[in-house]
């Protein structure tokens, strides 16, 4: 099985399911009427979150990681769940919600040299 990613980058878990652009309805109700009616306001996506947890080096390079996903807002990435592709979800915010220190690792993104798992909530928005 594929890693989760974001662009080229590998995560260990995403938590989370991108959700792109799509139509939206508007309904339409008027007092004394019965039923109600719909209206088109066209495609649009909203905002949602992706967590996602990485295994890296040491809290230095989290740092830098952290660096490179915030370069991310305001672009166009390519997210996978590892099975599902999702394409042109544009990234409105980054950020880190957690850095634990592990005894030692096994296999992984970064593989036994790992010392910190760190935790990155993603918000972004699909584009129609």
């Amino acid at each position: 099985m594929a890693w989760p990613s974001i662009n080229s980058q590998n995560f260990l878990k995403m938590d989370g399911v991108p959700d792109p652009a799509k139509t939206r309805l508007e309904i339409l109700e008027r007092p004394g009427v019965d039923g109600q009616g719909y209206r088109d306001i066209g495609t649009r996506g909203e905002p949602f979150q992706l967590r996602c947890d990485l295994d890296v080096v040491n809290r230095t390079t989290a740092a830098n990681f952290m660096a490179t996903f915030r370069g991310w807002i305001g672009d166009q990435v390519n997210v996978s769940d590892g099975v599902a592709t999702w394409s042109s979800l544009t990234v409105l915010d980054v950020v880190q919600v957690g850095a634990q220190d592990i005894s030692s690792a096994v296999g992984g993104v970064t593989g036994s040299s790992a010392t910190v798992i760190m935790s990155v909530v993603f918000t972004m928005m699909g584009n129609a």
